[in-house]
């Protein structure tokens, strides 16, 4: 829920609250920028909690790169919600430009290319197969200058808590969880799971055995478990 207010902030909405919080929060700043949001030890109980779903936001969003893109290619997550991945190819170009490389200056130069196409050379030589497929698969748009953020873990490209929660809960299983509950099936899939195992046509016990089977809580699975837990 707190994150659904960070959301907002990114966005930019021109509520009341998003501004005052945008401005106290990031001042003058790009969301997604390293170090952008403000750290303060005065910050009161209600600060901090905004605080804390901005940075979910900004850690787990997707740009969209405009015309006059300024994202870097590299520290920005803008192939797909993901970062690009180098390719093998780029060592003899000097450091200093790859690092500081634009996704603007992957686009071919001139006023003539109206269509916006990308360089598909310069892509092929700079990241991996893979990450240039992705590239040159994306439309380049026009009408949009600037750098639009989405989220790529909704169908919608905005945020909801339904995905914020889910996105939380698998972090927390990754950090903490027994090898067991990593092996389980992932929140996006349990979510596919539950938007189409539900309709299917059938008596509710299958479906729900099912259901079990792809979470692995079956009782039976667990009472195997306590059996050979020599504690």
């Amino acid at each position: 829920m707190l994150a659904k207010h960070g959301w907002r902030i990114a966005k930019g909405h021109d509520s009341y609250f998003s501004r005052v919080f945008r401005k106290l929060l990031l001042g003058n700043a790009m969301v997604g920028d390293e170090g952008s949001i403000r750290k303060k030890s005065g910050f009161s109980w209600g600060s901090r909690s905004v605080l804390h779903g901005l940075n979910l936001i900004q850690k787990h969003m997707g740009w969209k790169p405009g015309r006059s893109s300024k994202l870097n290619v590299w520290t920005s997550k803008w192939v797909e919600g993901e970062y690009a991945e180098a390719g093998n190819n780029n060592l003899s170009v000097d450091v200093g430009n790859i690092r500081n490389l634009k996704v603007k200056d992957l686009y071919i130069e001139g006023e003539e290319d109206e269509r916006g196409n990308w360089n598909e050379e310069k892509i092929r030589d700079l990241f991996s197969e893979e990450s240039a497929s992705k590239i040159l698969a994306m439309p380049i748009f026009l009408s949009r200058r600037e750098d639009s953020i989405f989220w790529p873990h909704s169908s919608t490209g905005e945020y909801n808590v339904k995905s914020g929660y889910g996105m939380v809960f698998t972090n927390f299983i990754e950090m903490h969880g027994s090898e067991k509950d990593r092996s389980r099936v992932g929140w996006e899939e349990k979510a596919f799971c539950r938007s189409k195992l539900w309709k299917l046509p059938g008596p509710a016990k299958w479906k729900l055995l099912l259901w079990r089977i792809i979470t692995d809580t079956l009782p039976v699975g667990n009472n195997f478990l306590k059996k050979d837990d020599p504690s």
